[in-house]
């Protein structure tokens, strides 16, 4: 057994990847629901980090949330969790950049990622807020990667369909006498 597959047999750490997924998967079905229940507010969002043509942005706004949505609940289930995980830590890797963006050029926004996003008046709560979100986006990103090396966890579909049980909690070798 190779040395991952050795260390991912350990209940703990299917165990926390099974926070991984309820966590990071549950923020991004709640990011997207936000968006999508104020969809116009959310393509406005993505224009005002001034990346794109106002159509294209437009559309970005309609497809984010969707795919949020969509990437969350298949890690909340636990389904196609590699896919899931390295979905969404693409796009944690596009929104880390897209900040970067906007405070490079000092242009003073919110995000918009659990918020009604928008502009902001004063440029050092603009920055404070840049600041916080790279860092829980950092955060989310080094969670999903442990998915990516880890897909299959706790009470997960992929382990269903792997056909193999809830972490064992004794991975000693069999008693083999001949």
């Amino acid at each position: 057994m190779s040395s991952l597959a050795t260390f991912n047999a350990r209940p703990w750490t299917q165990w926390l990847g099974l926070v991984f997924r309820v966590v990071i998967g549950g923020l991004f079905i709640y990011a997207g629901y936000l968006k999508l229940i104020h969809l116009n507010i959310a393509r406005n969002n993505v224009f005002l980090y001034r990346l794109f043509p106002f159509n294209v942005s437009q559309t970005i706004g309609m497809i984010l949330p969707v795919l949020e949505v969509s990437l969350g609940l298949l890690l909340v289930i636990g389904i196609f969790t590699r896919v899931a995980a390295l979905g969404i830590g693409f796009l944690l890797v596009v929104y880390i950049t897209g900040i970067i963006s906007v405070w490079a050029r000092h242009i003073s926004i919110d995000c918009g990622c659990f918020s009604s996003g928008g502009l902001v008046t004063l440029w050092p709560n603009a920055v404070a807020g840049y600041k916080r979100d790279i860092v829980r986006d950092v955060l989310m990103g080094l969670a999903t990667l442990w998915l990516v090396f880890f897909p299959v966890t706790a009470l997960s579909v992929d382990r269903l369909l792997r056909g193999t049980r809830t972490p064992v909690s004794d991975m000693s070798e069999p008693d083999v006498t001949v």
